[in-house]
């Protein structure tokens, strides 16, 4: 058997178990009126309906798992997952600038520098979000401060789109460089 299905058949036990545990544990304590055992029972009772949709959840995506056997095989033999991908680190981005000399290795810093435009985008994303929160909720502190905790991180995200378009620049200027080296002379 597959294990989701296992995890499920366990859900389900645990849940029966719950369930007979609520009955005969807390429903005899309950009917002696003691306002403290109703809201123990309420919450046995949320915590069986919380298992019981946990255990569906996790039949159900054993049943998508073993409906679709082959979507693993097919996608990790698919020709765009044999190809390598050439991720720089900082220290190998500084190095090929000073050393690229190929059209191959200035499309590889044009890359570079997409993946960098891009993950400062996110960070800005990020940082917005943080601003419109302390702007929504600002902390105590900030009535002893000369800027705002959510003018300081709309800043920081104003920074890194900036930073972002210098990317973006920098990437065009590396594949323009590789053009002009593919170019015959």
């Amino acid at each position: 058997m597959h294990s989701g299905v296992l995890q499920g058949f366990f859900y389900a036990f645990f849940i029966s178990a719950a369930v007979c545990w609520g009955q005969e544990v807390i429903e005899p304590i309950a009917r002696a009126g003691d306002e403290t055992m109703n809201i123990a029972r309420n919450k046995a009772v949320h915590i069986c309906v919380f298992l019981t949709l946990l255990s569906c959840l996790a039949v159900s995506t054993a049943v998508a798992e073993n409906s679709q056997p082959g979507a693993a095989q097919v996608s990790q033999s698919s020709p765009a997952a044999t190809v390598p991908t050439r991720h720089l680190s900082h220290k190998q981005a500084a190095h090929l600038i000073y050393t690229a000399s190929t059209p191959e290795d200035h499309r590889a810093l044009a890359q570079y520098f997409r993946q960098e435009a891009q993950r400062k985008r996110d960070k800005e994303q990020y940082f917005m979000g943080t601003a419109t929160t302390y702007r929504l909720h600002p902390p105590r502190v900030d009535m002893y401060r000369n800027v705002s905790t959510s003018n300081y991180y709309s800043h920081v995200a104003d920074e890194a789109r900036d930073t972002a378009l210098a990317d973006d620049q920098l990437a065009i200027f590396q594949e323009k460089l590789a053009q002009g080296l593919a170019q015959p002379k």
